[in-house]
């Protein structure tokens, strides 16, 4: 059973849309226990528009790629990271070494305007000392390295 998030995939938040792909005899059950109105007919609209431009929403995802690949290593190479982890998603997790505490490497970014997510909150990361950084365009992912190479 393989499920899918319009919300994710297309970055579509407060749409509520998904998808199942299964063998028969699992789909069939799923049917079964399904509520009889299942997709508001906005959804199924947006849906529809969605799926129309499948091809361009691949070349993103291929275009995302490179630039968290990208991010990624440049982040690597700086000296008040850890580590950064593998993502598959439009974020990285991102490690930052003991003697740069993340709460005040968090203020001194967004003085620049630039916001990363201080993961202190997040259970089983709040002694991690990390941030979470989100992919964006190469001027931006290039203002971030920059701003941590000035930490």
């Amino acid at each position: 059973l393989v499920l899918g998030s319009a919300t994710k995939f297309f970055h579509c938040p407060g749409v509520r849309l998904g998808w199942a792909l299964s063998d028969p005899e699992a789909s069939a059950g799923l049917r079964a226990h399904q509520a009889p109105w299942m997709v508001s007919g906005l959804a199924q609209s947006m849906g529809v528009q969605c799926f129309k431009r499948i091809n361009e929403y691949r070349e993103m995802l291929r275009d995302l790629a490179e630039r968290r690949k990208g991010l990624r290593e440049k982040l690597s190479k700086l000296d008040v990271v850890r580590k950064v982890y593998p993502s598959a998603v439009n974020f990285l997790l991102v490690s930052i070494k003991h003697e740069y505490p993340v709460r005040n490497l968090w203020a001194g970014l967004l003085k620049r305007n630039i916001l990363v997510r201080d993961c202190a909150t997040i259970p089983g990361l709040e002694a991690a000392n990390c941030i979470r950084a989100q992919v964006l365009d190469e001027a931006s992912n290039e203002r971030l390295v920059e701003a941590l190479t000035q930490a």
